[in-house]
């Protein structure tokens, strides 16, 4: 999936948000896409997912629809089972096993928590219901867990682990590195040190490509990525540990 010298506007008389922007994710990467607010990065990412139809400049994708699999950053807390709510995307195609279930659950390192629940994976979900309250991490790795039930292609990740503690993020991108053998992943992200897992990554500015690269490679050079994250801790070297 590739898109090349894309122009992009939400309307004829509005200013251009992408300018020839070039990106490519490629198949069983992790790619990331960054800038500061207003790059146009989430723009980039529905242009590239065919969300959205670039003006001008070409989108190169053999995906369908049903190869993409969203999980946005304003997540939606539907207040119902554990099951429901895992299930509710795939209704109508196939309805995820409990073998499944579990299996994603271990994945975003929920697993023991339902298990100890009173009703595990039919625990009701919601105070209003009388049900269990989640943590904001807690709601986002039931999302992710969600996400990764599907059989996408790729993944399109909106910061993913914004809500959840140090070595739980951890585990969540160790995880993911291990996902993309077999499917490709987008991801937005503002937290620095996260972007180490990406084997791409691409730094917008006003709508056009400023910097690519790896981590190691944008931490190391002058330039807008530096700029753009020198209030942050680059080494974390204590999380290599968790």
């Amino acid at each position: 999936m590739q898109c090349k010298q894309v122009y992009f506007s939400y309307s004829d008389q509005s200013e251009n948000v992408l300018n020839d922007l070039s990106l490519a994710v490629e198949v069983g990467k992790i790619v990331a896409v960054v800038g500061a607010n207003g790059a146009g990065k989430s723009t980039a990412v529905k242009v590239l997912t065919g969300q959205l139809k670039p003006k001008a400049g070409q989108l190169y994708s053999r995906l369908r629809a049903t190869d993409v699999a969203i999980m946005p950053q304003d997540i939606e807390k539907f207040e119902l089972s554990i099951r429901q709510f895992l299930s509710l995307p795939y209704y109508g195609t196939h309805v995820p096993s409990d073998a499944e279930l579990w299996g994603v659950l271990e994945k975003v390192d929920l697993a023991d928590y339902v298990n100890v629940l009173s009703h595990g994976l039919d625990t009701q979900l919601g105070e209003q219901w009388d049900g269990t309250d989640l943590s904001g991490g807690q709601w986002q790795r039931l999302a992710l867990a969600r996400t990764l039930l599907s059989d996408a292609k790729l993944l399109v990740l909106d910061e993913p682990t914004s809500s959840v503690d140090a070595e739980s993020e951890s585990k969540l991108f160790r995880m993911l590195k291990a996902e993309t053998p077999k499917r490709s992943v987008l991801l937005v992200s503002h937290r620095a040190w996260t972007l180490r897992y990406a084997d791409t990554i691409y730094l917008l500015e006003n709508g056009a490509l400023a910097q690519s690269g790896d981590f190691e490679e944008l931490k190391n050079q002058a330039g807008p990525f530096r700029d753009l994250f020198e209030s942050q801790d680059w080494n974390q070297e204590e999380r290599d540990e968790l």
